[in-house]
């Protein structure tokens, strides 16, 4: 009995329970930056670096301060300075890009 049961978990370890997972869905997130032209817009948070260059995207990035407890905006390079566990400045993110409402 014991060993039936054992062999059992087995199974279920190894293969699964039979039913697959739906994929879970993902859901960008976006910031609010100052562009490189110097207007306000949002973008994906992974674009504010050019993937080929490394270069900055956009001018500046609106974050939390975690040492004063504010939001402010900061230059783009701010954010690159120090690993996110014990960066300064976090980026103030939100699931979908904001528009002007006017």
């Amino acid at each position: 009995m014991i060993r039936t049961a054992s062999a059992l978990l087995v199974m279920l370890a190894v293969g699964g329970c039979g039913a697959e997972q739906p994929p879970v869905p993902t859901i960008d997130q976006f910031v609010k930056v100052i562009d490189l032209e110097g207007e306000e817009t949002s973008v994906a948070s992974g674009e504010l670096f050019d993937s080929q260059t490394g270069e900055p995207t956009v001018q500046r990035v609106f974050v939390l301060d975690r040492k004063t407890g504010t939001e402010t905006w900061v230059d783009v390079e701010e954010l690159s300075k120090a690993p996110p566990t014990i960066a300064r400045y976090l980026p103030i993110t939100h699931a979908a890009p904001e528009t002007d409402q006017e």
